[in-house]
């Protein structure tokens, strides 16, 4: 039986309600003005495919994109362009940038305009829609075109987007369903698999409209998708599920994304197989993530322990962050923010550069050298990876976006608004009705301190709850007035709120080591893992004719000596750099760790690590130095993920 609550325990807030500020706003403006996130258009013909209007596609053309299949990739166009163009749109109005907002306009009219008079959205040709015997590309690319279109009617309240989504959906819905299956072909392959992800869609116009039929078609979905025979992905199919010792093995943003769908197909049907097989799902998943939390697999999972020598793949951040936050807004569970956290300020940003122009495909925690010569040049940094698949890069544009829009919840069982994540943000919202703003100012996650500022038009009673975090040693809240209670992980701060009312929240921390599953020790602290920074040299692989965009391939200057850590013994202090640029953290990180590692002779090496997302190439894991008694044997509480 599980253990998850029957209802859901959180309401998401709708994109407009929440904006980022502080360094999470700076960073969203620099990509759009700087990085890729805002011309990944111009870099990639891809992204500029105009694969629903103009340049649709039969089922059965040839591309280039073979892969390590037969089966042609027409729908590749399709997923970039669509993908991408959630991002950017919801990076365009989020950081406030008039330039991006105004381009995001264009681009979804053109998509709105792209309907036909059917209702039809999508990359097929009328003659080949709603037919494919082998690979399809329907569901997929449809679904990510139709999250773009529903992020810009709660962005902007356009109706007319809505209004073709729903359009949209229901001509699929008349051809796909019981006697027609979707998943059930001859030889699909990865884009039939990702049409799972329909069920984004159909969860959020049922959460819009309350229409049953959404809600009943997202179930039909999955019952199809587990009922599959030949398809490729199957790691989330219920009768697997169900096995708790059945191991991960496909492909890892398939297997991170479809996580979401049994969650959510439990909390509409109240069937505890469901709940079940979500639980076994989300248990299973943690066997597999990295020191940094990101879920390894190039290209798939394996079954193998992690490993901060093992490569994970940017769809997979963003598709494991975001079937987290569903988890935690559905269930309540508090460790799934801490993941959440972990992973976006941790994993995410160490893929990254700081200045937005160049991701990997794949990325180590132990990253000693990022080239074009490991994993079919999938390590080296590009802002388009167009040699490999232009999939990563346009999910690198949705992760910051998705993370600020579900910081903030709302209760279901109160009155009152839940800060489940943190960082710099503004919430403007309607709670019992009346319009409240919330201004949450922090440097958080490079500060612990965190100030909630309360703006209202009158006096309004509601509980404003506070998530603990798991690596708190403590806390300290200031609430003038409130009565503050103790909830397992969360405070619960209740008053009658008037306008101008403040709190101030700090947590306290410690250095802490972590144990990877080969026995090598990682140093946290609060919300950051630290790296020790490894000496670069870049080499240009390949000038984009944009100007200031490069390939990049960075190998180490000097021989990595090899240090060790005492676990026993984390003698770090916090440093703060005065001069870092707070508005851009990871460029130039405002703290560092300093202390020593041991050399092989048990010598101190004095050495200061950043946070893992300020570093490019790094040393993240550290073999144990071994002392007469075996070392670190008290690891029940230090092992990542948290439980």
């Amino acid at each position: 039986m599980t253990s998850f609550p029957r209802t859901e325990q959180y309401r998401y807030c709708s994109l407009h309600e929440i904006h980022p500020a502080g360094w999470m706003k700076q960073q969203m403006k620099d990509d759009l003005q700087f990085g890729f996130a805002g011309c990944l258009d111009q870099l990639s013909p891809r992204a500029s495919s105009q694969s629903f209007s103009k340049h649709r596609v039969r089922s059965f053309e040839k591309t280039e994109a073979g892969m390590i299949h037969d089966t042609p990739r027409t729908w590749w166009n399709g997923e970039t362009e669509a993908v991408w163009l959630d991002g950017f749109v919801r990076m365009a109005y989020l950081s406030c940038d008039e330039t991006a907002i105004s381009k995001a306009d264009q681009l979804m009219q053109a998509l709105l305009e792209s309907q036909d008079e059917s209702g039809y959205i999508g990359i097929y040709t009328k003659d080949c829609r709603f037919q494919h015997a082998k690979e399809n590309g329907e569901f997929w690319t449809q679904s990510r075109a139709l999250l773009a279109m529903l992020a810009h009617f709660e962005l902007t309240g356009n109706e007319e987007h809505l209004l073709a989504v729903e359009r949209a959906i229901g001509l699929t819905m008349q051809h796909y369903g019981p006697g027609h299956s979707y998943f059930n072909n001859e030889s699909p392959a990865g884009g039939t698999g990702h049409g799972l992800m329909l069920v984004d869609v159909l969860e959020w116009l049922f959460r819009l409209t309350g229409n049953e039929d959404y809600r009943n078609y997202g179930i039909w979905c999955y019952q199809d998708y587990c009922s599959a025979k030949n398809i490729r992905d199957v790691d989330n199919h219920l009768d697997r599920l169900l096995r708790l010792d059945e191991g991960f093995l496909w492909h890892t943003p398939h297997t991170t994304e479809h996580l979401r769908v049994p969650l959510w197909v439990y909390y509409v049907t109240g069937d505890p197989k469901f709940g079940q097989a979500s639980e076994n799902s989300l248990t299973k998943i943690k066997r597999y993530l990295g020191p940094s939390g990101a879920c390894i697999g190039s290209e798939n999972i394996d079954n193998k322990q992690p490993t901060a020598d093992m490569p994970y793949e940017y769809c997979a951040i963003t598709e494991l962050l975001t079937s987290l936050q569903s988890a935690y807004q559905k269930t309540g569970q508090p460790a799934w923010g801490d993941m959440v956290e972990w992973i976006a300020f941790n994993a995410a940003q160490g893929a990254r550069l700081p200045d937005g122009k160049a991701i990997s495909y794949l990325t180590k925690d132990n990253r000693r050298r990022a080239t074009e010569k490991e994993h079919g040049s999938r390590t080296k940094l590009s802002p388009t990876h167009e040699d490999v698949a232009v999939c990563c890069n346009p999910n690198a544009v949705k992760l910051l976006p998705y993370y600020t829009s579900r910081m903030w919840l709302h209760l279901t069982d109160s009155e009152g608004i839940c800060a489940f994540c943190y960082g710099p943000s503004q919430l403007r919202t309607n709670i019992a009705g009346k319009p409240c703003t919330i201004i949450e100012e922090t440097e958080y996650p490079f500060s612990e301190k965190i100030l909630f500022r309360i703006f209202l038009e009158e006096p309004l009673t509601f509980e404003l709850r506070l998530r603990i975090p798991s690596w708190a040693t403590g806390y300290d809240l200031n609430a003038d007035g409130a009565e503050v209670t103790e909830d397992g992980a969360f405070c619960r701060v209740h008053k009658t709120w008037n306008h101008g009312d403040c709190i101030r929240l700090s947590f306290q921390c410690k250095v802490e080591p972590v144990l990877a599953c080969n026995d090598e020790v990682a140093v946290r602290r609060g919300p950051l893992l630290y790296s020790l920074p490894l000496p670069g040299e870049r080499t240009v692989l390949r000038e984009y004719e944009k100007h200031g965009f490069f390939d990049w391939s960075i190998t180490p200057s000097n021989p990595v000596e090899e240090l060790r850590v005492d676990p026993d013994d984390m003698n770090f202090k916090l440093k703060h750099d005065r001069v870092a640029d707070t508005n851009r953290p990871w460029a130039q990180s405002p703290i560092s760790l300093a202390g020593s590692l041991l050399r092989c002779d048990g010598e101190p090496c004095t050495v200061s690590l950043l946070p893992l997302g300020c570093t490019v190439l790094r040393q993240t894991t550290f073999p144990q130095y071994r002392k007469a008694q075996p070392a670190f044997s008290n690891t029940s509480t230090l092992v990542f993920p948290p439980t």
